[in-house]
């Protein structure tokens, strides 16, 4: 019999903020004097079937085979990469700044035991994941609250499950499928911060943000000296072959409550998206020391019996391709996978070694306001041992953005 042990996320609510990015030009626009009140919202299910053949393999933090060890498949209605918000934001022009804030909640259609933990990557009722004040002229914007991440946004804002489903159907409660998380990129994830983005010049941008510093809960690295830092800079072009290329970064610095031992990590990133006509095409990595390889910090430590906590270095990457075949349907198809390798002196032949998936999907809107979707993905997971198991899901559905 084979045994399942590892993790996952009960939300990937989140994962919705950037459907905001998609929604915003559908978004319910309100004018009242000098003030503007932007109401947007998303929300989506799909009907999702996961086939597995069980073997003798155990591999934890795998994302293949989300049944108990006596069933073959398993089928339910959740919700996909996305999950349902509501958000607003208000805004005026006063002095030559632009000023205002804004504000969204998040929750999927399998409801949730209230609010939970405040850590996006493992809440399942509603919670307020963006909450910030924005100002901003001609030497930039800045954001200060709780908003996205800057590193790995683009990677999510890119992946076609967004309007899908992706990896890691049918789980045992949760909220949300996985898409390309931790399958391809590491999910960004929401942040206390204080960003900063230039104005843009002749298509170049960057983007800086000092976060709060976060802990991984099974290691002591509880305490945070300075804060975190993320960083991005973005170029778009124009001409024959339209797209844009871009590359960011993580660093944050924890320590022990007594101040003894301390640990580094850190992330970077790059990806670049190009067009052709119908044709799109995306490509994207990424390499990270103690970050993880679904959600920021989580199994990305090792914390040994006797000794300093040791990081394990992380990789990802994905590639994509996409055509609009006729008006409002889109096929795609996507590769990728994310892995890790053991700290120094770590032994343990079942922990993860990486997470690999293909998706095909078809996409067909319906007046820029609902999406139909049909998804097939086959996702391997691997052991340090060289054991692996897979799986096969398919999914169908619909979502909707304003």
């Amino acid at each position: 019999m084979r045994k399942r042990v590892g993790w996952l996320p009960s939300s990937l609510a989140a994962a919705a903020g950037v459907m905001l990015v998609a929604s915003a030009a559908h978004a319910i626009d309100i004018q009242s004097g000098d003030w503007k009140l932007a109401v947007t919202g998303y929300a989506n299910g799909y009907e999702q079937l996961a086939f597995c053949n069980h073997g003798g393999v155990t591999v934890q933090g795998g994302f293949a085979c989300q049944t108990p060890s006596t069933l073959s498949s398993r089928s339910g209605i959740q919700n996909g990469l996305g999950v349902g918000h509501f958000g607003v934001s208000a805004s005026t022009v006063k002095d030559g700044w632009t000023l205002g804030g804004t504000g969204e909640i998040w929750s999927g259609i399998l409801g949730g035991n209230g609010f939970s933990e405040t850590t996006d990557f493992k809440s399942q009722g509603p919670s307020l994941r963006q909450s910030y004040v924005f100002f901003g002229n001609g030497i930039g914007t800045f954001k200060v609250g709780r908003m996205f991440g800057v590193f790995g946004s683009d990677a999510i804002a890119n992946d076609m499950t967004l309007n899908g489903v992706g990896s890691a159907a049918v789980r045992g409660g949760g909220n949300s499928s996985l898409g390309r998380i931790g399958v391809g990129y590491l999910f960004a994830g929401f942040f206390n911060q204080i960003q900063y983005t230039t104005p843009d010049f002749d298509g170049l941008s960057f983007t800086g943000s000092v976060i709060q510093a976060f802990t991984d809960s099974s290691t002591t690295l509880s305490e945070h000296r300075v804060p975190g830092f993320m960083a991005k800079a973005n170029y778009a072009w124009k001409g024959v072959l339209p797209g844009n290329a871009w590359t960011s970064g993580f660093l944050q610095s924890s320590t022990t409550p007594d101040g003894r031992t301390s640990l580094v990590t850190s992330a970077i990133d790059a990806g670049a998206r190009l067009e052709y006509g119908e044709l799109s095409l995306v490509g994207y990595l990424f390499g990270g020391k103690g970050v993880g390889t679904a959600g920021f910090l989580v199994d990305g430590i090792y914390s040994r019996p006797t000794g300093d906590p040791l990081a394990r270095t992380t990789y990802g990457y994905f590639g994509q391709l996409t055509y609009n075949i006729i008006k409002n349907l889109k096929l795609g198809t996507s590769y990728g996978a994310c892995g890790q390798n053991l700290a120094t002196g770590e032994s343990g032949d079942t922990l993860l070694k990486s997470n690999s998936s293909v998706i095909g999907g078809a996409y067909y809107t319906i007046g820029g306001v609902v999406t139909l979707a049909t998804e097939w993905t086959h996702t391997i997971s691997r052991n340090q041992a060289g054991g692996s198991v897979a799986d096969n899901s398919l999914a169908f559905g619909a979502g909707a953005g304003f």
